[in-house]
């Protein structure tokens, strides 16, 4: 049996997820395409705020994802009716969260997809304002049957 802090410490595994989306073990870059999907798909967030990659409930380790950047990127998107789905670089689709929809300094759109950050850029930028207009104070998405701001 281990100690909390024995656990807290083989925890500490050194894995790291910058903003260009590369996860890096100490100083190499994870290459491997079925790793680093993997690593996506495992990504979560403690209660407490820390970003791990989770096996399940006591399997887990931590990795520092950069301030400000996604956990995930959007790869593509769909539009079906007046609902948006959108597939992310961890292989899954989900539809947007439309209330969780803000503008990033670099134009991108932001949302929250599980309880991860999520950019939405590239192509499926492009899908998803094909239903912004402005509207009230700047710039809103019709989807659902109602109008969501795009807050920066």
């Amino acid at each position: 049996m281990f100690t909390p802090a024995q656990l807290e410490q083989m925890r500490q595994i050194g894995l790291r997820l910058d903003g260009a989306g590369t996860f890096w073990q100490a100083d190499a870059p994870v290459t491997h395409a079925r790793l680093r999907t993997a690593l996506l798909t495992w990504l979560d967030v403690l209660p407490d705020g820390r970003d791990v990659v989770r096996l399940d409930a006591q399997r887990f380790a931590y990795v520092d994802v950069a301030p400000d950047a996604p956990h995930l990127r959007a790869v593509a998107a769909r539009w079906d009716g007046d609902a948006c789905y959108v597939t992310w670089d961890d292989g899954a689709e989900a539809e947007l969260d439309y209330a969780t929809l803000t503008v990033a300094p670099d134009d991108a759109l932001r949302v929250m997809i599980r309880k991860l950050r999520g950019r939405i850029g590239g192509a499926a930028y492009q899908t998803v304002t094909e239903r912004v207009e402005a509207g009230g104070d700047g710039y809103v998405l019709r989807a659902r049957g109602q109008v969501w701001p795009l807050r920066p």
